[in-house]
């Protein structure tokens, strides 16, 4: 029979709940408030067969949560022991295995992996947390053990309005100055139309260096 064992989770609410945060961060979302979460440990199949990138090992959710996301999450590494529910954090949820050989079978098979054996059942733990986000409630899942945000459903704003709509917005006052211009008959009406050609690719060049500074950090 295959063993049953368990990754001890390392964070707390708190910490995962920083991870989080500072991930958001680096991405440039700076707006989220209530930062929150419950521990789940999920329980995944180590598997051995042929896996999407030519592995011989790889895992399957062996439960529904009702999250397709998690479908393909790689495990990060772990020190594992035999299964102990009383070891676990107060308030953990534990989500029983409900998924047989053949159902496994079937769920990779699905995602276009052969199972050939199933080699021992790990119950991982995972922060499902919320973040309130502009008055909405939206959430991700961070490993408990190392901290890795697997999925979150957070949309990135972009740092700057769209380079081409910028551009233009930026070349409108030169192509006003040079209609003026030309309509009072002020003799400088192509200087004015060459700025204005000339500001769409520059500023282009600009907000796109100013962009990728943002992106990079």
């Amino acid at each position: 029979m295959p063993a049953h064992v368990m990754a001890v989770p390392v964070l707390d609410r708190g910490g995962t709940a920083d991870r989080l945060r500072n991930h958001l961060r680096r991405r440039a979302i700076t707006r989220p408030g209530l930062i929150e979460g419950d521990l789940y440990l999920l329980p995944w199949w180590r598997c051995s067969g042929l896996g999407p990138q030519g592995e011989t090992s790889f895992y399957v959710l062996a439960a529904e949560v009702g999250d397709p996301r998690l479908h393909r999450a790689n495990l990060p590494p772990a020190d594992l022991k035999p299964f102990d529910a009383s070891s676990l954090p107060a308030g953990a949820r534990i989500l029983e295995a409900t998924q047989d050989e053949r159902g496994v079978m079937a769920r990779a098979a699905a995602l276009g992996w052969r199972v050939d054996a199933l080699e021992e059942l790990i119950h991982y733990p995972f922060w499902l947390m919320r973040i309130e986000d502009s008055g909405r409630i939206e959430g991700g899942w961070i490993d408990g053990v190392e901290g890795r945000v697997i999925h979150h459903t957070l949309k990135v704003p972009p740092p700057v309005p769209s380079l081409k709509r910028c551009a233009w917005i930026l070349a409108i006052p030169a192509l006003l100055t040079g209609a003026v211009a030309l309509a009072f008959g002020t003799g400088w009406p192509v200087p004015a139309a060459v700025v204005a050609i000339a500001a769409g690719p520059g500023t282009t060049r600009l907000l796109r260096r100013d962009a990728r500074k943002e992106r990079d950090g």
